[in-house]
């Protein structure tokens, strides 16, 4: 049999993106694939536990990121969305996180990506080296289609033609059509 390398990539966004990964991650580790999952350091213990091994990613800097933070405990929700979106995981994150994938993509060199929805960096690379990815829903798939939508602006600018390559790429989700209709074609 053949052995793939699974690497599931997650952001910020702590449990609640990574916890989706798993039922893949342990499908893949039940079919004798090797797997490693890709994150901010505060993911470290969480992923151990689950039994995977991690390796750390980058993240932005306080500086950075708290004033986005504190903005979006008042912000109305459409500038809520683009400082989630757009500033926090299109730009600052995938920036940070884009050395420690470059590192693990040149020395694991990974058959497939599973990333949660907020987590570009894996993308950007994965679509330059052909490299198969599949987005694992977090939430409703029409959400995660405006999110991208949102977050245009800065994901064109680590490289054109991203958006379209997201949204073309395989979505996975444990929704059922008729509760969660899908705008990825390949759903």
């Amino acid at each position: 049999m053949w052995r793939m390398r699974v690497l599931a990539a997650c952001s910020l966004g702590g449990a609640g993106h990574l916890q989706p990964l798993l039922p893949l991650l342990d499908a893949a580790r039940w079919r004798g694939h090797e797997t490693l999952v890709i994150g901010p350091p505060a993911l470290s213990g969480l992923v151990e536990t689950s039994g995977y091994p991690f390796a750390a990613g980058g993240e932005p800097p306080e500086a950075a990121v708290a004033p986005i933070r504190e903005r979006l405990a008042a912000a109305p929700a459409r500038e809520a969305s683009v400082l989630g979106n757009r500033e926090l995981f299109g730009r600052l994150a995938t920036a940070a996180m884009q050395p420690a994938m470059d590192h693990v993509f040149a020395g694991w060199q990974p058959d497939l990506v599973l990333r949660d929805p907020c987590e570009y960096a894996s993308a950007v690379i994965a679509h330059r080296l052909d490299v198969a990815t599949a987005q694992v829903a977090i939430g409703l798939a029409e959400v995660e289609w405006g999110s991208i939508a949102i977050a245009t602006p800065a994901l064109e600018a680590h490289r054109s033609g991203l958006v379209d390559e997201l949204r073309r790429s395989p979505y996975v989700t444990r929704f059922p059509a008729s509760v969660d209709p899908s705008p990825f074609p390949d759903t």
